[in-house]
């Protein structure tokens, strides 16, 4: 099975390792500039998966994307508000 790194650290119960160490927003500028220069060695596309909060964070990052996104929306219908478009 291949191991994939995320974007952000997520504490496990294993040692970490020396990638963990590098803070969440690093991971990913790294991540965006290796696809926009060509230097990114997979060449699968990036998948993001749409989070909406904290525990779908979580399970997005420990199920080895490398990155997510959030939108207004999708706080909002979550949390049984309107997207007031702001």
């Amino acid at each position: 099975q291949r191991t994939i790194p995320t974007a952000f650290s997520v504490p496990s119960s294993s040692s970490s390792s020396n990638s963990e160490s590098v803070p969440a927003p690093l991971k990913l500028k790294n991540l965006l500039e290796s696809e926009m220069n060509g230097t990114r060695k997979d060449p699968t596309p990036i998948l993001l998966p749409c989070c909406y909060d904290g525990l779908t964070a979580r399970l997005v990052a420990r199920n080895g994307f490398e990155a997510t996104f959030m939108t207004g929306f999708g706080v909002s219908g979550a949390n049984g508000y309107p997207d007031t478009q702001l």
